[in-house]
């Protein structure tokens, strides 16, 4: 795609349009390395600047990625949810066909601070099971995930059942039945420990989650807060008009 410099339209998002283009037609293909600035300035004739200012905005946009003292590559298509059925954050996964990795992070008691004890309409300080996990889709880390549920479910929620099992999948085995959701979602700068378990810089823009999971009476059974890579995955939402 040859750039026309008398377009309307500025050098850096023709130029832009074409790294999309290269990407979207396979030409690119995921985690491949990208030619360098010398090699791109060439084939185009620009400068550095005006490949630096579109490489700027695709690395915001989760459409190429830097390794230091390595490049630029492409990075892997985002991971896209539409909102529907009721599923488990990592069963969410295995039903598009990928294989979740779970690592947990944290399986302990603790006592429900104001805000857990509200989710879950619980008395504060009663006890309740948190269960901290990391989740990687296709190799790559995706979401770290924080979630509390009622003291009473801990028999049904073992360390080692949680890793082998979707948490609604044990939930349901177990007499409870997760029928109803309500979620928030909201941008985020990724804090230092996250950002650490999730493999990118603290700061960087992420999407945060938050659910509250009642079962088949009504009754709150789960608590979440989930963090994902801003640049691994997005929601996907359907309209229609009338």
């Amino acid at each position: 795609m040859a750039l026309n410099p008398r377009s309307p339209i500025p050098l850096y998002q023709q130029f832009k349009m074409a790294i999309e283009r290269k990407i979207a037609t396979g030409e690119w293909q995921p985690d491949k390395l990208i030619p360098t600035e010398s090699e791109l300035t060439a084939e185009y004739g620009i400068s550095r600047t005006t490949v630096r200012q579109a490489f700027a905005d695709l690395v915001a946009e989760g459409r190429i990625y830097r390794q230091r003292g390595r490049g630029s590559y492409v990075a892997p298509p985002k991971l896209a949810q539409t909102l529907g059925p009721l599923t488990g954050f990592a069963e969410e996964l295995s039903l598009r066909g990928l294989e979740p990795v779970i690592v947990i992070l944290d399986h302990r008691m603790v006592r429900a601070d104001n805000r857990v004890a509200q989710a879950l309409q619980i008395d504060a300080d009663r006890q309740v099971l948190c269960v901290r996990r990391l989740v990687s889709a296709a190799g790559l880390p995706l979401f770290a995930d924080e979630s509390y549920f009622p003291e009473a479910l801990r028999p049904i929620l073992g360390r080692e059942q949680i890793e082998g099992q979707p948490i609604y999948r044990l939930l349901e085995s177990g007499g409870y039945y997760p029928a109803h959701g309500e979620q928030r979602l909201g941008a985020v700068a990724i804090d230092t420990q996250t950002a650490r378990h999730l493999g990118v810089a603290p700061g960087t823009p992420g999407l945060a989650i938050t659910r509250i999971t009642s079962d088949q009476l009504g009754l709150p059974i789960e608590y979440a807060n989930v963090i994902y890579r801003g640049d691994r995955y997005e929601y996907a939402i359907q309209l229609q008009r009338g």
